[in-house]
């Protein structure tokens, strides 16, 4: 019973909170939440955060003007924002041997993109459509002085939404280029 108590009572749970200020773009809250526990070989993670980020001067700048600064003929970029959800489970198989494995998933919001338009000749900054990946990774790592020794493997998968803006790749009558900021 006491065991048990103690395992249930190594649970730690966290919260923050980001607030961003900018004259620009205003206020964007940015909250993180998450729960760990560790027994004496296991342990275990879960995250969920949102976070922001703010344009650039050269995203601003290009957002409205492109190549030709005598004529905006755009809306001004926004900022893009993210959501990252992340869990992990490890098990130590020895006193200086961790195996953990992890799995993860990660969703961006208005993804501030430089866009070259080939027929117009104008290359400018703007707000596209919503990006993710998603994935796992497992890790073994030996400690032990004085040597240290991990071996790791990863997969990451990317998710691409549909670009709903008039100016993506796929709505350029003859092709475009994309490139994220």
């Amino acid at each position: 019973w006491a065991s048990r108590l103690r395992s249930i009572l190594s649970w730690r749970m966290f919260a923050g909170l980001r607030l961003d200020q900018t004259k620009l773009f205003g206020e964007q809250l940015s909250p993180r939440v998450g729960a760990t526990w560790q027994d004496t070989q296991w342990h275990f993670k879960f995250m969920a955060s949102e976070a922001f980020h703010a344009p650039q001067v050269a995203n601003t700048v290009f957002s409205r003007f492109g190549y030709d600064p005598n004529k905006p003929h755009r809306e001004a970029v926004t900022a893009e924002t993210a959501k990252v959800y992340e869990v992990e489970l490890g098990y130590s198989i020895a006193e200086s041997l961790l195996i953990s494995a992890n799995i993860f998933y990660q969703h961006l919001y208005d993804v501030i993109e430089f866009r070259y338009n080939v027929a117009a000749d104008d290359l400018f900054s703007d707000n596209g459509g919503e990006y993710g990946s998603y994935g796992f990774e497992t890790e073994l790592r030996w400690q032990s002085d004085p040597w240290n020794g991990l071996v790791n493997v990863s997969y990451a998968a990317p998710k691409l939404f549909h670009d709903n803006n008039p100016d993506s790749y796929q709505a350029q009558p003859y092709g475009g280029d994309t490139y994220l900021a």
